[in-house]
C-alpha cells in the first residue's frame, strides 16, 4: 500500500474488538474505518488510552488491541502522526484539534459525526463551556481540507459551520458518510409465538420520550404475547420518576432489564428481538440526529419504530424496514403492537427489508463509497 493511501483515524473513545464497552463515538471511526479499507485505503485507528484506563476501572481489563488499532497516551499522537505521515488525518467531532495542531496530519477530514453544540445547548451547559466548543469547532473546520457528515440532513448545518469558521475561504468538499458497521452474520432469530420488542439507550433528562413508556406498559397489560427488554446503561430514580411510564414497565414482570454490555453480547440480543422501538419528541437536535442505536437496530436486521423526523426517518420511508410514527400520537405504539400481536405476518416483509439494508445501504463499502472518491480526487 502506497503512502498515499494511509489514513489515521483518530477515535474519540473505546473501539469493537477490544472487550470493552463502545460508545456510538467508538462504533463510529471503526465502521468508517472498514468502509475506507474496503475501497484500498490503508487505516490505522488511534484510541485514546485514558479512554481505554476509564472503561477498565468498571469492567475487566481490555483483552485485545484489534489489527490497524493504536492505543495511545495523551501527547503520543502528535509524534504518532509525526512518524506516520499520512495522506489524510480523519478527526470524529474537534475532539483532538488541539493535541493534533501543527503535526504532520496531511489532509485533515473532519467527521460532522453529531451536532454537539446543538447537544451541548440541549443538556443546559453554560454559556463558557458552548463558547469554548464553537471556538473549537471552528478552529478544526478551518484547518480541514474536507468534511464529511454523517446524514444527509447535515449537509446544510456543516456547510453553515464551515462559513463561520472562515467566510472568505475557498469552498471545500462536503460529501455524506452515514453510520456504518461491518455487521456480523446472524447467529439467532426471535423465539415464535411471542412479540419481543427491545428498547435501548441512554435515557437523559433534556429528551422528551412522550407517550413511548406509557403505550408500553399498557400494552403489557393487554397483549399476553408481549415481551419487553429494556436496555438501560445507567438509571437513577430521579429520571425513572421523570419519564412517564418508564417505573410501570420495570416493575412489569414480562420486562427484562439489561445493563452495560459487550457489543457482540448486544447484536445477539437484538437478533432475538422482532421490533426495536426509539421514539421521542422532536427537538433541533433529533431533527438532525443519525440515531445511532436505530441504526445498529437496522445494521443488525432488526425493525424499528422511529419518529418521522430524524436521518434515519429517510432510511425507513425508503426500503419499508419499520414503521414512522408520531410520538405526540397517544396510541399509534398500542395500536401498532397489538396489530402485530394478531398479524405477526405484518413483521416479516419489515424483517427482510431491514435485513437488507445490512447488506447494502448501511454497509462500510455503501456508506463511505462517496468518501473514497473524494479522497482519491485529493491525491
Amino acid at each position: 500500500m502506497s503512502a498515499a493511501h494511509r489514513i489515521v483515524a483518530i477515535a474519540n473513545d473505546a473501539v469493537p474488538g477490544m472487550g470493552l464497552p463502545v460508545s456510538a463515538s467508538g462504533m463510529r471511526t471503526a465502521g468508517l474505518a472498514a468502509g475506507l479499507r474496503a475501497h484500498g485505503f490503508d487505516v490505522t485507528v488511534t484510541v485514546p488510552r485514558h479512554r481505554v484506563e476509564h472503561l477498565e476501572a468498571g469492567h475487566a481489563a481490555f483483552a485485545a488491541v484489534p489489527p490497524g488499532t493504536m492505543v495511545l497516551r495523551y501527547g503520543a499522537l502528535r509524534q504518532f502522526l509525526d512518524t506516520a505521515r499520512p495522506f489524510a488525518t480523519l478527526i470524529c467531532n474537534s475532539n483532538y484539534i488541539d493535541e493534533i495542531e501543527g503535526a504532520a496530519t496531511g489532509h485533515i477530514v473532519f467527521d460532522f459525526f453529531a451536532p454537539k453544540v446543538l447537544e451541548a445547548e440541549g443538556e443546559g451547559h453554560g454559556p463558557a463551556h458552548l463558547d469554548a466548543l464553537r471556538a473549537r469547532k471552528r478552529r478544526a473546520l478551518d484547518m480541514a481540507s474536507a468534511v464529511i457528515v454523517n446524514g444527509a440532513k447535515k449537509l446544510d448545518y456543516a456547510r453553515d459551520w464551515i462559513a463561520q469558521a472562515d467566510p472568505a475561504r475557498p469552498e471545500i468538499p462536503v460529501v455524506e458518510a452515514d453510520m456504518t458497521y461491518p455487521w456480523p452474520a446472524r447467529e439467532t432469530e426471535p423465539a415464535p409465538g411471542a412479540l419481543s420488542v427491545v428498547v435501548a439507550g441512554y435515557y437523559q433528562r433534556w429528551l422528551d420520550y412522550g407517550n413511548m413508556f406509557v403505550e408500553l406498559a399498557g400494552a403489557l397489560e393487554a397483549i399476553p404475547a408481549l415481551r419487553l427488554t429494556l436496555l438501560i446503561p445507567r438509571l437513577d430514580v430521579e429520571i425513572t420518576q421523570a419519564i412517564p411510564g418508564l417505573a410501570a414497565c420495570l416493575a412489569h414482570p414480562r420486562t427484562e432489564v439489561r445493563r452495560i454490555m459487550l457489543l457482540d453480547d448486544y447484536f445477539r440480543l437484538l437478533q432475538r428481538h422482532d421490533l426495536f422501538v426509539d421514539l421521542f419528541q422532536p427537538t433541533e437536535e433529533r431533527r438532525l440526529a443519525m440515531v445511532t442505536r436505530s441504526v445498529v437496530a437496522l445494521g443488525m436486521g432488526v425493525p424499528i419504530v422511529h419518529p418521522g423526523f430524524t436521518e434515519v426517518s429517510g432510511i425507513v420511508e425508503e426500503s419499508g424496514a419499520g414503521w414512522l410514527l408520531d410520538p405526540a400520537d397517544p396510541t399509534a405504539l398500542h395500536d401498532l403492537l397489538h396489530r402485530l400481536a394478531a398479524r405477526p405476518e405484518e413483521l416479516v416483509a419489515r424483517r427482510d427489508a431491514a435485513r437488507a439494508l445490512g447488506l447494502g445501504r448501511l454497509a462500510p463499502a455503501d456508506c463511505l463509497r462517496a468518501t473514497a472518491e473524494m479522497l482519491g480526487g485529493m491525491m
